[in-house]
């Protein structure tokens, strides 16, 4: 009995264990993530602002440079979130706290679209001149043939910023709205599993 007491929590234990260090999913309806205050402790520069589908409608063809295609890409988005931080440092924020927000785009409804590094270290004089000073992110959340969301993460050493696009969007809106609101401007042909660039 006393045994399988014990067998019993620490199995518990483990269970809430990686509980605690896996934080769940982001759930489309809920789009804005979690975990970005941790951040924004340390940030010298921090700037977050949100559109929901009332805002962008009353700004209408301040975004779309006069597309018609974008315009309407625009009108099928619930909200837009973006979050900006800067540092005065390298180094300043904590690298675990970013890969918990990147965590909760694993799996379920998202997609792991792009991931992009930048090496530059020699000309920034600082540390390992061959480690990365720069990484993008980029996921896209499915709802069947629909994409429900975009989200742009792009770290350096004194930056970090997280774009979040909620909406009801085909592929063809998704490309339409490349370049606007944080959106890197991709191929038409990324829609895959990208493996890690340099």
């Amino acid at each position: 009995m006393k045994r399988t007491l014990l067998g019993l929590s620490a199995i518990f234990l483990v269970a809430a264990t990686s509980a605690i260090a896996e934080p769940p999913p982001v759930d489309p309806t809920n789009w804005v993530p979690r975990g970005l205050e941790s951040i924004s402790q340390h940030a010298a520069f921090h700037a977050d602002f949100t559109f929901d589908r009332n805002m962008l409608h009353l700004a209408d063809g301040v975004f779309d440079d006069g597309n018609v295609d974008v315009r309407r890409a625009i009108w099928k988005l619930n909200g837009i979130s973006v979050h900006t931080y800067r540092f005065a440092t390298p180094g300043a924020y904590d690298p675990n706290a970013l890969e918990g927000v990147r965590r909760q785009y694993h799996g379920g409804a998202w997609k792991h679209l792009i991931t992009a590094e930048a090496h530059n270290n020699r000309s920034a004089g600082i540390g390992d001149p061959d480690a990365p000073v720069g990484r993008t992110d980029v996921w896209v959340g499915f709802e069947h043939a629909s994409v429900t969301g975009v989200v742009v993460m792009l770290a350096g050493v004194k930056n970090v910023e997280v774009i979040v696009v909620s909406g009801d969007l085909s592929l063809l809106d998704l490309l339409h709205l490349r370049g606007h609101f944080g959106i890197p401007r991709f191929r038409e042909d990324a829609l895959e599993d990208a493996p890690l660039q340099h």
